[in-house]
């Protein structure tokens, strides 16, 4: 098997053009800007799928939680038997910490800088195999793109998108892997394989690395000769031979194709969900060159025709960056290569959820994890060609003319101007996750139509509501309450954990009003009922007091305290 020469003809001659300290700044840069979510709460599915799911508390039975078929009378509050790795960390989290957030979230920060870590070696070998030589600083800034992104935060910051950091893991370092097969020898391609069946049972969205392989192999290992890579066929064969096994794995055990754990696809059919596509994409590609309007949970219509003017606009963008890829592979030179990989790299990458196929979400941040490291390639090389400078050069301060030290010293100011803007939406965003409310109000502000976030924001205010309660902060809890009706105006709990607080506080006829109002809502609520009648009874109201009472009971025929205050009220 012949072998490539990747090692560097140059020695890195600044400071931070070292690999240890390119490789130190990544760690630095990430722990700073997500230290800040160390103490965030669990959130969301977090609730589900770790705080009250069963199955990651008990690791003696390990091997029946992981894997199973779900069968007819599956609930959402256990283990997704489809993504066996990322529940096995969630066990192990729970065995060393229970349920202490901070665990939580050092593991996966600690993922993010591996992540970060590995896409910096990537990019570097990639510029070898374009230029035949490079330093560090070019993958060190790509690698520093994608550990400051605000996008990302969505993964980092939020326990249960652990899945999309692991599957990256393993995606990233499987490639790694297989190139290092026609270096060093075919020990490596045993790992790589390995590497590959990891993540997709981490998350799915890795059945593309085959796809990735072909396309690094044709452009990079084997310079557009496509001789090359039929010759190395059965080193890719092994890949699709596992995504069929894989899928035929989760049609007939867990007895879906789609996600385990999905619910319904709404109101998204094949065809709906294909045609928003392009114009998610288009979003997409907005939040990665300008990340503002990101949001927790996205909330998108579905086009009524293709010919809406956003998909059309969208549709003719998504054309040109096709057309362009076109170009890019018919020009063949090395910074095309780079162009070209990049492109498809995020279209591969991506498919999986922008497609003919839908999911319940039309538009997701997480998505972008994995993707996003092609358009933060394209970024760093647009960067440098500005500069007229290859991604294989050195950015030398001295011993070269003035204009040429000035060029550079700005070239490293702008990235580092740039990633420090990035840094500062990060440490902005992960704030949010502090506090679920405000997360949920973003939402709401973004999209007024969007039924999860108001459900979700409401139900956090009741429940800071009831937390004050029973610290006797009755005035905060009172606002908290009314916060909340204002989202969902007709829950009947709600009301009636207002109308407790009214009473706390001697405001009977208020009290009076919001247990009223939780009955009209709900007619069955035998507390608001008991708790009516006993307002009744302090205002004398005997026989109002008599039938709240009654009603009380017959509701409950358990209901202690209700049948108590009947018999005080005969006595």
């Amino acid at each position: 098997m012949s072998k490539f020469n990747t090692k560097t003809t140059e020695k890195p001659k600044t400071f931070f053009e070292k690999k240890w300290v390119a490789i130190g700044l990544i760690i630095l840069v990430s722990a700073i800007i997500y230290s800040s979510s160390l103490n965030a709460p669990f959130i969301f599915d977090d609730e589900a799928k770790i705080v009250n799911n069963p199955d990651i508390k008990e690791i003696k039975n390990i091997k029946t939680k992981l894997i199973y078929p779900q069968g007819e009378h599956k609930t959402f509050e256990r283990n997704d038997p489809s993504r066996p790795v990322t529940y096995l960390t969630f066990t192990l989290n729970y065995y060393f910490g229970k349920l202490n957030i901070i665990g939580y979230h050092l593991v996966n920060i600690f993922l993010h800088v591996c992540v970060s870590i590995l896409i910096f070696f990537l990019t570097r070998k990639i510029i070898v195999y374009t230029y035949g030589k490079c330093t560090n600083i070019f993958p060190f800034f790509v690698a520093l793109f994608f550990a400051s992104h605000p996008i990302n935060t969505i993964v980092v910051s939020y326990v249960f998108n652990r899945s999309g950091e692991l599957a990256a893991f393993f995606y990233i370092l499987s490639l790694l892997l297989f190139t290092k097969t026609f270096e060093k020898g075919k020990k490596f391609y045993v790992f790589s394989l390995l590497c590959f069946i990891l993540g997709i049972f981490s998350k799915q969205d890795a059945i593309t690395l085959p796809a990735i392989l072909l396309i690094f192999d044709y452009i990079f290992l084997s310079n557009f000769e496509l001789a090359k890579v039929i010759k190395k066929k059965y080193y890719h064969l092994s890949y699709w031979v596992i995504i069929v096994i894989f899928l035929l794995f989760r049609y007939f055990y867990l007895g879906t194709i789609g996600d385990a754990d999905a619910g319904g696809t709404l109101f998204w059919n094949h065809y709906t969900y294909f045609v928003i596509q392009p114009y998610v994409i288009l979003r997409y590609l907005k939040f990665l060159f300008i990340p503002k309007g990101l949001c927790f949970d996205h909330y998108l219509n579905p086009a009524e025709s293709i010919f809406e003017f956003k998909i059309m606009i969208s549709v003719l963008f998504v054309l040109l960056i096709l057309v362009a890829t076109w170009l890019f592979y018919r020009r063949k030179t090395n910074i095309s290569k780079i162009f070209l990989f990049s492109i498809l790299w995020f279209f591969i990458t991506i498919s999986p959820t922008s497609s003919f196929f839908p999911t319940t979400t039309a538009m997701a941040e997480n998505r972008l994890y994995l993707p996003g490291y092609g358009f933060y390639f394209i970024i760093v090389s647009v960067y440098f060609l500005i500069f007229r400078v290859n991604p294989d050069r050195q950015l030398e301060l001295s011993g070269i003319s003035t204009h040429k030290r000035l060029l550079n010293s700005f070239l490293i100011f702008l990235l580092g101007v740039h990633i420090i803007v990035l840094c500062i939406a990060t440490v902005k965003r992960n704030r949010l996750y502090q506090n679920p409310a405000l997360l949920w109000e973003e939402v709401i502000s973004m999209y007024p139509s969007n039924y999860r976030a108001t459900q979700n924001a409401s139900n956090l205010y009741n429940e800071l509501g009831n937390s004050l309660r029973g610290r006797g902060e009755y005035i905060r809890a009172v606002q908290e309450y009314q916060k909340a009706l204002e989202l969902k105006p007709d829950s009947a709990e709600i009301h009636y954990n207002l109308g407790l607080a009214y009473y706390e506080q001697r405001i009977f006829d208020r009290a009076i009003q919001e247990f009223k109002r939780t009955i009209e809502i709900n007619p069955n609520h035998s507390e608001a009922h008991n708790n009516l009648g006993t307002l009744y009874f302090n205002r004398g109201e005997y026989d109002n007091t008599f039938q709240e009472y009654q009603k009380a009971v017959k509701i409950n025929p358990d209901y202690a305290q209700a049948h108590n205050n009947l018999g005080i009220l005969y006595y």
